[in-house]
């Protein structure tokens, strides 16, 4: 019987017993708790209290998970992580799996109902522009700081070598953004090629819908499209419901994975990574006001979305709560799904803006490079042009640090970066945040100066 318990439903121990009895509990308490805001608040409390119990139950140990896994007194912190993971790959599974339907179906509807007025080349045009502007200001902010604290002074080279993905050209990475194949990228969860081919299959639908002899059947296939488009926001909706239990898991199993000594070993990196975060947040709040609007109103309703995306890392799997978030701020639903969705592929404000510069400042100053002011130019660029295509998924960034390094020639010294690799969980909480603020604030943008948002829902 208990080998049963312990290879099929990975407990063991007493103690994994009341671990899970303990989450079950804080669950119950959440349940208890009516307004959302107020549960994800009390999410965020429970899953550092919680974590922090564990810990101390465990010993406060410093040894990894597989350590645990062979330990006969620890192998129950082992079980739990297990059991934390699979809540949190549930979850997260479950909002992937509408990240693709979410997307096509909001694109090309947004696309069919399109009247007159609506120009579609000044939406792409205004939601780039200010997917790379802000992508370019964060990367700044994040090689000023790094520069100003003398970031990766004095860091010893010997390191254990870290394998890399392989480096595209830039050739590739373009050809990569238009789709051969449109099922291979759905499955891939390719979601830049998913939205050119809906933006495609969604205009010509609308051209040949404008056709005297297509008018009634156009009518029709828009009824149809609305019909499944709200099906899907519903399926979103019971997911959102759901969130504020998985973010209790997932941040237990991030301090439980990761540790403190690791946040410790590499503490300068840490706090520059989350002052940039907080100033990228300063820079949103600066152009919302450029604007006319209140910040203040954009953080209160936006505050779902951001959360999630700091304790899930993946602003993809975000996308559903971003669009959701943005038609509450006054955005449209086109132009929330077209700016929503494009945000998750380029123009991150974290991880190819501040997270990147920090990493080239980091680097170059860890070699003995010289940085001046044309390498800081080339870094901003490369940040910029880095942003374009990377998958909006948890771990990612690895990608993106091949690439920076191979255009700064630097790739065969990517071994430096393992202290910052064992840490990218914590780094990428912010990162991911960031990201998604910014898609959220250039869809902002872009409505606002179309003249689309709707100002009075953005303050209701």
């Amino acid at each position: 019987m208990q080998n049963f318990l312990q290879h099929f439903f990975n407990i063991s121990s007493f103690y994994t017993l009341i671990i899970l009895f303990c989450l079950a509990g804080i669950f119950y308490f959440l349940s208890r708790i009516k307004r959302q805001n107020w549960q994800l608040i009390g999410a965020l409390i429970f899953g550092v209290v919680f974590a922090c119990f564990i810990l101390t139950l465990a010993g406060f140990p410093t040894q990894g998970l597989d350590y645990f896994k062979d330990s006969a007194k620890l192998h129950w912190l082992y079980e739990v992580h297990i059991w934390l993971s699979f809540i949190n790959s549930l979850f997260i599974s479950f909002l992937r799996l509408m990240v693709i339907p979410l997307i096509f179906v909001g694109l090309v509807y947004a696309i069919c109902n399109l009247d007159k007025t609506t120009k579609l080349k000044w939406t792409a045009i205004f939601s780039f522009a200010s997917l790379m502007i802000t992508t370019a200001i964060a990367a700044i902010i994040g090689l000023l700081l790094g520069v100003a604290f003398d970031l990766g002074v004095g860091v010893e080279a010997g390191v254990t070598e870290k394998s890399i993905r392989g480096v595209e050209s830039f050739n590739s990475m373009i050809l990569g953004f238009v789709p051969n194949n449109i099922i291979g990228s759905a499955i891939s969860n390719h979601i830049l090629c998913v939205v050119i081919f809906a933006i495609f299959f969604g205009f010509c639908a609308y051209l040949v819908g404008r056709q005297e002899n297509f008018e009634q059947n156009f009518n029709i296939f828009k009824k149809w499209l609305t019909f499944i488009y709200l099906v899907i926001s519903k399926m979103i909706g019971v997911l959102i419901k759901i969130m504020p239990y998985t973010i209790v898991t997932m941040i237990v199993d991030t301090l439980l994975v990761n540790g403190i000594d690791s946040i410790i070993e590499a503490g300068l990196f840490v706090i520059l990574i989350y002052i940039s975060w907080v100033l990228v947040f300063v820079m949103h709040s600066a152009i919302l006001g450029f604007l006319g609007l209140n910040p203040i109103v954009y953080f209160k309703k936006a505050f779902k979305a951001l959360l999630m995306a700091f304790v899930s890392r993946s602003s993809a799997g975000t996308l559903p709560l971003t669009i959701d978030c943005l038609e509450k701020l006054g955005v449209s639903r086109g132009g929330a799904t077209f700016v929503g969705s494009i945000s998750t592929t380029m123009g991150m404000n974290g991880c190819a803006g501040y997270y990147a510069a920090l990493v080239c400042v980091f680097m170059l100053n860890a070699l003995g490079i010289p940085l001046g002011f044309s390498e800081g130019v080339i870094i901003v660029l490369l940040c910029v042009i880095t942003s374009f295509g990377i998958a909006g998924i948890p771990g990612i960034t690895i990608m993106i640090l091949s690439i920076l390094l191979s255009g700064l020639g630097l790739e065969s010294h990517f071994s430096l970066l393992a202290i910052i690799l064992a840490i990218d969980p914590i780094l990428d909480m912010a990162r991911t945040s960031s990201n998604v603020s910014g898609g959220m604030i250039a869809s902002i943008v872009t409505e606002k100066k179309l003249g689309n948002l709707e100002i009075q829902k953005y303050y209701s």
